[in-house]
């Protein structure tokens, strides 16, 4: 369940930081704290309501997941003592945010790798392994619907093939996050002072980044499953075997993943909430859900595995289409001043 919850608080914390970023350019400190202790507060709450009913109905939460009768049990086990440190990893979100808006993204940096390398050391001596380092963040539809649809058509293999996945997932999540992340506040603050110039070159910079790092991770995935796999389970397991062969068509949607996540967060920092929003949705909900729905029943379960690409396809082409029919209307509008010198 952190990965609702995280993905919430990453898209309030992006709006706050976009909002922050261009009071300061424009010397609103003071607007600027607002900001940040409204995100603070929004936080603090979202991460306490959930984490209570959670602990409330560990059982209930496990079987809203996807889980079965047979995994129920461990999963309500997993939830009684992860649960209690959702509220800590929202606020530590928070500060990463708050340090970078401050002008030390040297120091966030190395509280995130701190955190990470403290992760690896502290699962290693619980015997829980490192995958924990890969679960801070991910999509919380793609797990929901992703158990369910793995559950009716493979079983318990299958959810836990699909596991794997997921346990990856926030790596690249976290990849295509870290990119417009690095990009938002240079992109924020010279929208505020009028830069365009300068916000375009930085975009185009984020782009090529995110479909470098997006072709890497495909050709990894694609070249390397037994590999991947095989730092979780043994390779000769039933549910490896489903992993293993997935794998290829799970990572297809790589590219379009990280491309999707860096251009919405381009939009948030020109603080285009309307297209960032409905390219958001577009992306978890309203093509994910039927992708998963309708793949498999074509293609059969293949289609599971390519149901997160061929959502995010369909979101980079409505992007497309965002793009080119804003510069239709910037082509048909009378010519205006320049751009502000750099």
């Amino acid at each position: 369940m952190d990965w609702q919850t995280q993905f919430k608080v990453n898209y309030v914390m992006k709006r706050d930081a976009i909002v922050a970023s261009i009071h300061l350019s424009r010397g609103k400190i003071e607007a600027a704290r607002i900001n940040v202790s409204q995100a603070l507060l929004f936080v603090t709450i979202v991460a306490l309501v959930p984490s209570i009913l959670m602990m409330a109905y560990p059982s209930g939460t496990a079987r809203l997941l996807g889980a079965s009768e047979y995994l129920t049990p461990l999963v309500r086990e997993y939830l009684l003592w992860f649960i209690p440190s959702l509220l800590f990893q929202m606020l530590c979100s928070v500060c990463l945010f708050i340090i970078r808006l401050d002008g030390a993204p040297k120091l966030a940096m190395m509280c995130n790798v701190m955190a990470a390398l403290i992760s690896v050391v502290l699962g290693y001596q619980c015997r829980i392994g490192s995958s924990a380092l890969l679960t801070e963040a991910t999509m919380a539809i793609l797990m929901f619907v992703g158990n369910h649809v793995f559950m009716k058509y493979l079983g318990d293999n299958g959810v836990g093939a699909f596991g794997i996945a997921c346990y990856y997932t926030p790596f690249v999540f976290m990849v295509g996050n870290a990119i417009a992340q690095s990009a938002q506040p240079i992109i924020s603050y010279n929208f505020g002072l009028g830069y365009r110039n300068r916000v375009k070159a930085t975009e185009r910079i984020a782009l090529l980044t995110a479909i470098v790092c997006g072709v890497v991770l495909t050709a990894a995935f694609s070249l390397f499953p037994d590999i991947l796999v095989g730092l979780f389970i043994n390779t000769e397991n039933p549910a490896a075997k489903i992993a293993i062969d997935g794998f290829p068509y799970f990572s297809a949607a790589f590219v379009f993943f990280i491309f999707n996540l860096t251009v919405i967060g381009y939009y948030q920092s020109l603080e285009k909430m309307r297209h960032a929003t409905v390219l958001a949705l577009l992306r978890g909900f309203i093509f994910l859900i039927p992708s998963f729905i309708l793949l498999p029943k074509i293609i059969g379960t293949h289609g599971i595995w390519l149901a997160l690409c061929f959502s995010e396809l369909l979101t980079t082409f409505t992007i497309a289409i965002i793009y080119g029919t804003g510069m239709l209307k910037r082509r048909a509008r009378t010519p205006v001043a320049g751009n502000k010198a750099d």
